[in-house]
């Protein structure tokens, strides 16, 4: 049994699952994305534009998340100096600008979440600075 963890044989089985994994992933992401684009229903006041709201709120809650672990990183960073937190905002940073991005794109499409027509409150604006920053 203890010969199962060692390092060899563990990466040889975590290479055999990481195709695997990232095979499930994609199939489930295409089922997820066309079930929530494709075959929800329409909203009686908002029609079609509410379903921009299923890909809109995760991304803005994951880039808000992705922020505040970079800003708690950053409290370590400069208390413990931990280089290791450098590297992890960094890496964060990136698929937070992502995200901004994407936000960005539905903001500039018309179908503005915020009651803003066509652009981006401060608060996406300041995370695209901090963000850029950080990459």
């Amino acid at each position: 049994m203890l010969n199962y963890f060692n390092p060899s044989n563990t990466l040889k089985v975590i290479n055999k699952l990481q195709k695997f994994i990232f095979a499930l992933f994609i199939a489930v992401l295409i089922l997820g994305l066309f079930e929530a684009l494709v075959l929800s229903p329409e909203d009686y006041k908002q029609s079609d534009s509410v379903r921009i709201m299923y890909v809109h709120v995760p991304a803005a809650w994951i880039s808000l998340g992705i922020f505040s672990v970079i800003s708690i990183l950053s409290f370590g960073i400069l208390i413990f100096k931990n280089k290791n937190f450098i590297l992890i905002s960094k890496s964060l940073a990136h698929l937070a600008l992502y995200l901004i991005l994407l936000h960005w794109l539905q903001a500039q499409s018309g179908e503005s979440p915020h009651g803003v027509p066509g652009g981006l409150g401060m608060l996406e604006l300041h995370q695209c600075y901090f963000s850029l920053y950080f990459t």
